[in-house]
């Protein structure tokens, strides 16, 4: 193999470990009641283990027992605070967070909304990444895995709104949207060709059509094919695998809202029950239920899934309330849908 090729894909391996390997547990935002363009955003928890922060309404005070928690944004090179929460029925004390030295956060919840771990009801837990944890009918949250700084964008890479879908047409603010963007463009930037491989459903067509835009084999075409096995990836200089929705189910939220801002420019009668401002640029009114069980869906097709179960959860929502599980399992038995997967022990 070539010094050049060698090196390329070593250091896109090496791209991958150490974004995991520097990985702390934190929550981030799945639903939010009063402030939905929170989606995506996630506690900017202290980095060293033991040391505990309060989650609440609004800001610091220099009356406050311990040190507070923001939520932020999470981009190349950058943490980014954003402004307090300003939820009404949220305690300004309402839970304390303390990181573990195992990856894990210990929760104790302290205000008013209660504290639901993954559909039970508590006062105190310990949780740990892929867990659903939730305030009162007014915050849900995944937990996920989040490196302290996310590596240094490249120039090559288009910039994009916070939740968006960006220049290509790809959706997500995890850690594994933005390691599939940095390593499309650095394939972009070496010759040779590349074979990019992932799930169905998964978006190898979009990113194919990115390491595309961005380098010089724009005038070359793309060639699809379904079986893709070692012998023929063994050809490619450069390989890609585009992680399954599966494996990053803290972008599902932000999928959907994109998903449902394409079809609401078309459908006069979603757009009125999900968009009451009648603004498209503006986050969907999405039932928590609906979103709690499309988090915890076990996807084998994809992105296509996702919108063939989210239009069957629709279905038994068409009031914009929330439809208890019976009924959501029921609609979507009806559509051909298999029951979704426990998350972590989720009821």
């Amino acid at each position: 193999m070539d010094p050049l090729t060698g090196t390329a894909v070593s250091e896109v391996a090496s791209l991958r470990s150490t974004s995991a390997s520097h990985a702390a547990a934190t929550l981030t935002v799945l639903w939010c009641a009063e402030e939905p363009a929170r989606v995506g955003e996630t506690l900017l928890l202290p980095s060293a283990p033991g040391h505990t922060v309060l989650f609440g309404r609004g800001g610091a005070r220099t009356s406050d027992d311990s040190p507070r928690v923001s939520l932020g944004r999470h981009e190349p090179n950058a943490v980014r605070a954003t402004a307090p929460v300003l939820i009404a029925q949220l305690s300004r004390n309402q839970a304390s967070l303390t990181p573990t030295r195992d990856g894990k956060i210990e929760l104790r919840n302290v205000g008013q909304c209660r504290l639901i771990h993954n559909g039970i009801d508590c006062t105190v837990a310990r949780v740990s990444p892929g867990d659903l944890v939730q305030f009162g009918r007014q915050l849900l949250f995944l937990c996920t895995p989040r490196p302290g700084v996310l590596p240094e964008r490249s120039p090559r890479y288009p910039t994009h709104v916070h939740g968006a879908a960006d220049a290509f047409g790809i959706v997500g603010e995890s850690i594994e949207a933005w390691e599939l963007r940095r390593q499309l463009a650095l394939v972009a930037e070496r010759s040779g060709d590349v074979l990019v491989r992932g799930a169905s459903g998964s978006g190898k067509k979009l990113a194919a059509g990115a390491i595309r835009t961005m380098s010089r084999r724009g005038t070359r075409p793309i060639v699809c094919r379904n079986a893709i096995d070692d012998d023929v990836a063994a050809r490619f200089a450069f390989q890609i695998v585009v992680p399954s929705l599966n494996e990053r189910r803290a972008d599902v939220p932000l999928i959907i809202a994109h998903l449902l801002s394409s079809r609401a420019s078309t459908d006069g009668v979603l757009r009125a029950r999900l968009y009451p401002s009648d603004d498209l640029t503006r986050p969907p009114r999405v039932p928590l239920s609906i979103v709690r069980r499309l988090v915890r869906h076990e996807y084998r097709d994809g992105v296509r899934e996702l919108e063939r179960v989210l239009l069957a959860a629709l279905d038994v929502n068409a009031d914009g309330l929330d439809a208890p599980e019976s009924a959501l399992r029921r609609s979507m038995s009806k559509h051909g849908i298999a029951a979704p997967r426990k998350v972590s022990g989720a009821a």
